[in-house]
């Protein structure tokens, strides 16, 4: 996601001082910056709406006073602090009250335990003491238990490497292709993770480290319909459009015979309820024969149960959500409230969907597995679909009456709204964390590299209540560096770097927590090339992951042309005027750029310049260079045209080319070859991990 984010303004003027303090206490910024240098505030009604899904009993401003007196006389410990490299001299707790020695005891993770007595200091706010810890503590996250007068406070310790991880090859390539865009020729059904295997064994063998591809996430695919893949009904499980049903069916004997339809030579999309109804027909008898055989004492399906502990409760989740056909709000109150029975939903559906959740990851650990020639590249989506498992099961931590969006920028004049709810900042905290920690390790149990979707999430995400335009939305602040130790560590543990989404306009403290922390960011070339500069492209830093675009942008063939800017005013996002005047600046830019690259040809051929191009980001610094594969045939389709639904065919187009023909197209071999002799000539890479 691009949204735009201009840098906090501290003064308040003209806003009730205790709507203020209120509003500052629970981590809402009063005014901003927009991209344009305005200075804006949201209207106070909104700020009272955030104030009450942050869980404030504000109705009007005259509330907040009253408010703010009963939280001075709440005293609160700190839930969670963070120990860099182990480092962590003290917590802190509420007074207990006495003199006197006090328990403090640190459950590790490993299960070990130190204790000790302590005495405290006083604390960093009233009514708060300090206790010494005695360090450093090993890398993980543990529990600090503070016992004195009977009462307990616990703070999470998140004990982190200051960086995260890193490859250690300094200059690798990758190929983008969607998983869902290559499936057997002809055929309603997508690719699957059995193919994603043998794509990572092809880009490896051609000297590349990395396949990207979309978020592999369940969406909902028949009631109700929603298959964008940033918009999952949990991201807790893999996506099981994407299992191998032969293969599913050889890994439990089952000698049922697929029978695929014959080809139609005309399918360029993907029908995703199509697709889903195929895959049932294919999936449900061999699940049948799975749970009817014994299956579900098979030691590797209890290892999954044991592992994936809320599978059983996702899979009744998923066959009362067919069985009813409607969003969970609307189901029965009890069913609503999360309490399932057996008579709630059809026992073959939850069979299936179990089923189904185990054979996504046991293919999906195959396909990723140590002996794969690349590494895979994941994207993790910044939300989830509000009718989803997640915010059904886990409702306290998503905040109600509001959804996440962006404010207004050059590309969205009336702002965003992207329609799923965000996590509570002081929920996740009260968590410890451990909804968003088990978000990250199932993408970085299969992941080389992760890309976090808006990485300006770790610092402030823009809150639109329920009933207001996108225009009048609200920053609410999230807990930046601990939500950064939880990726430093959990990067280590994995062996995963990660990349941040920081495209539009990204505050400076973000730039500086990523450049700290060695998460790496986007050099995206449509957004790097200034005219008026020499030379017009500038250099991805050798922390930069460079594409020429990415899922949400033209692609090559259309940007190059201003193609995509016709699409644009069709759809009523611009006007003709504005452009005609764009297209001049497009056209403009592209020359600048390929007289740089030593291209005199007017207009500029597509296959020269794409090639010049991804040569000339092969031969810099860049950590990595990401090559779409759809820019080798010169696709014009893009995948996904932000701000439209049903206008466009979103996260539907196919390749010309099944899985198993990709290495045979000498268009997009020929330009990986390029790529590979650019990646290998100035820096030679180490053998060993890509």
């Amino acid at each position: 996601m691009t949204g735009s984010f201009g840098r906090v303004v501290r003064r308040t003027e003209g806003i009730d001082p205790a709507l203020a303090a209120l509003a500052a206490e629970l981590g809402i910024v009063m005014r901003y910056t927009d991209i344009y240098g305005a200075e804006r505030s949201p209207p106070q009604e909104a700020i009272l709406a955030v104030l009450r899904s942050l869980g404030a009993p504000v109705e009007r401003v005259g509330d907040c006073e009253e408010v703010l007196r009963a939280r001075a006389g709440a005293t609160r410990g700190n839930p969670v602090a963070v120990a860099w490299n182990g480092e962590i001299t003290h917590v802190a707790a509420p007074d207990p009250g006495c003199d006197g020695p006090v328990r403090l005891r640190i459950r590790l993770e490993d299960g070990t335990e130190r204790q000790s007595e302590v005495r405290g200091e006083p604390g960093p706010r009233r009514g708060l003491t300090r206790y010494a810890v005695a360090g450093p503590l090993p890398i993980g996250i543990h529990d600090v238990e503070v016992e004195a007068a009977g009462r307990l406070s616990t703070t999470r310790v998140l004990s982190a490497p200051r960086i995260a991880w890193l490859p250690p090859r300094p200059r690798s390539w990758g190929l983008f292709l969607p998983l869902h865009g290559y499936g057997p020729e002809g055929t309603p059904l997508p690719a699957t993770y059995a193919d994603l295997k043998g794509v990572l064994d092809w880009v490896g063998r051609t000297g590349g480290s990395y396949v990207a591809t979309l978020p592999l996430l369940p969406t909902f695919l028949d009631r109700p319909y929603e298959p964008s893949p940033y918009a999952p009904l949990s991201r807790l499980f893999l996506n099981e459009l994407f299992v191998d049903p032969a293969a599913a069916a050889a890994r439990v004997g089952d000698p049922t015979p697929m029978r695929l339809e014959p080809p139609d030579r005309s399918v360029f999309t993907i029908d995703y309820r199509l697709a889903w109804q195929r895959l049932r027909a294919l999936l449900d008898p061999t699940a049948d024969r799975f749970f009817g055989g014994g299956g579900a004492r098979a030691p590797q399906f209890q290892r999954f149960l044991l592992n994936q502990p809320a599978a059983q409760d996702y899979a009744r989740f998923r066959a009362a959500a067919a069985r009813e056909g409607r969003p969970w709000r609307e189901w029965p109150a009890r069913m609503a409230a999360g309490r399932l029975q057996r008579g709630d939903y059809d026992p073959a559906d939850y069979r299936f969907h179990l089923f189904a959740a185990w054979c996504a990851e046991e293919q999906m650990a195959a396909a990723t597995s140590e002996d794969a020639a690349a590494r895979l590249y994941l994207d993790l989506p910044l939300g989830v679909h509000p009718d989803g498992y997640d915010t059904w099961r886990l409702r306290h931590l998503f905040a109600d009456g509001v959804t996440a969006g962006a404010p207004p920028d050059t590309f969205f004049e009336r702002g965003q709204n992207w329609g799923f709810p965000p996590l509570r900042p002081d929920a996740m905290r009260a968590d410890g964390y451990r909804y968003v920690v088990e978000c990250l390790r199932l993408q970085l149990r299969f992941a080389g590299a992760l890309r976090l979707d808006h990485v300006m999430a770790l610092e402030r995400i823009f809150w639109v209540p329920a009933g207001f335009d996108a225009s009048d939305g609200v920053y609410v602040r999230y807990p930046r560096e601990e939500l950064a130790a939880l990726l430093t560590l959990e990067s280590h543990r994995h062996g995963t770097m990660i990349v941040g989404e920081d495209l539009g306009t990204v505050t400076p403290s973000i730039r500086r927590t990523m450049e700290e922390h060695a998460i790496q960011r986007m050099f995206v070339v449509q957004f790097e090339v200034d005219p008026d500069r020499s030379p017009p492209l500038s250099t991805p830093g050798p922390d930069a992951v460079a594409s020429l675009n990415t899922h949400d942008l033209p692609t090559f063939a259309a940007w190059l042309p201003g193609t995509d800017l016709e699409e644009r005013v069709w759809l009523g996002h611009l006007d003709r005027d504005a452009a005609e005047v764009m297209r001049g600046q497009r056209q403009r830019t592209v020359r600048s750029l390929c007289r740089s690259l030593g291209l005199a040809e007017d207009p500029p051929a597509p296959q020269a310049t794409l090639e010049a191009v991804l040569e000339r980001l092969a031969g810099g610094p860049a950590r990595l260079v990401m090559v779409n594969a759809e820019d080798a045939w010169l696709e014009t389709r893009q995948q996904n045209v932000p701000g439209t639904t049903t206008e466009r065919s979103n996260w539907q187009s196919r390749t010309p080319f099944a899985a198993f023909s990709l290495a045979t197209d000498p268009q997009l071999a020929d330009l990986l070859e390029l790529v590979n002799r650019g990646r290998a000539d100035r820096v030679a890479s180490p053998t060993g991990d890509p």
